[in-house]
């Protein structure tokens, strides 16, 4: 974002115009601005903060609603905590396109929302800085529209209780034979090594760990709090294949309340809440969730967490 907006655009400016015309440019900076407008209407840019004082996440976003001559820019805003609800809100800004900035880091644009007092927008690094220094916009997925996709996660995930088992099985017994690996070393060297190599022989003893999970994400209507119930259970097994005989080695559950809140959010799809534990001595975890789906009905269907399939508890 230091960079030299101005003479970087001047670089692509003078080799596109050598492209089309003979003649030198008369005004290159009048090109080049012609072009950061044109930059800018390219995506709507957006901004996730996090907020730890209220454990509530933002998203604060800017889009155009026309092209370059149409004077109309949304301004979206969203939040959700733990008892922090800001449902969505959208403001139809119109703006006016200013000037270069110091250093011609930047280009200014003039807004004035429905109600308040008008505003400068720095458009600078592929963002927009506001009055108050915050950078929205950027890379990746800072250059996309993610208000409305994150409405319909709050809409959908709060009040549900999921359940997910992870299954691992290795094993503990195996039958190797020795076997000599005879390596020529020209012109006349001959190297002798023992190795061990698998039988065939099926192994007669695995190992297998599961581990059940089931918990909820309650939200109070009124108050807007967030909480829910973490249970575990971790169980450790040897299993003798010839004798069919299962032996329990350990097996522990855990069990602790929390509240929650999102910490991040990428898209409908792939967000990250964090269970905050309330249970004297037990620590929560967070939550890296993807491939998040609804039902046809438009209610919480599943999700993919640290290679498990999230579902509903079947109820008997």
């Amino acid at each position: 974002m230091k960079n030299n907006l101005l003479l970087s655009v001047i670089a692509v400016a003078i080799a596109a115009l050598a492209l089309t015309s003979c003649e030198q440019p008369s005004n290159v900076t009048e090109v080049c601005t012609d072009m950061v407008k044109q930059s800018m209407h390219k995506s709507a840019r957006s901004l996730v903060q996090f907020d730890s004082t209220t454990l509530s996440l933002a998203i604060y976003e800017y889009e155009f609603l026309g092209g370059v001559n149409d004077n109309r820019l949304a301004y979206r805003t969203i939040a959700f905590g733990h008892g922090v609800d800001q449902p969505k809100k959208v403001d139809t800004l119109t703006y006016e396109y200013g000037e270069w900035g110091p250093n011609n880091n930047s280009y200014s644009l003039y807004v004035t929302p429905p109600a308040g007092e008008p505003y400068t927008l720095w458009y600078e690094g592929n963002a927009f800085i506001t009055p108050d220094g915050k950078a929205i916009g950027g890379e990746g997925m800072d250059v996309l529209a993610r208000v409305e996709k994150w409405e319909k996660v709050i809409a959908s995930f709060p009040n549900n209780e999921w359940e997910g088992t992870f299954r691992d099985e290795f094993v503990l017994d195996s039958v190797f034979v020795d076997s000599v690996k005879v390596t020529f070393i020209p012109p006349m060297t001959f190297l002798r090594d023992t190795i061990k190599i698998f039988s065939g022989k099926m192994d007669t003893v695995s190992a297998d760990t599961s581990c059940y999970y089931r918990f909820d994400l309650k939200r109070d209507p009124i108050t807007f709090a967030n909480t829910g119930h973490m249970y575990m259970k971790s169980v450790r097994s040897k299993f003798d294949r010839e004798t069919r005989v299962e032996t329990i080695i350990s097996e522990k559950v855990t069990e602790y309340d929390f509240n929650w809140f999102f910490t991040d959010v990428s898209s409908d799809a792939k967000f990250t809440i964090t269970l905050q534990s309330t249970t004297d001595g037990v620590e929560g975890a967070n939550l890296s969730i993807s491939k998040y789906k609804l039902d046809e009905t438009g209610k919480a269907a599943e999700f993919l967490l640290g290679g498990v399939t999230y579902k509903h508890p079947v109820q008997p």
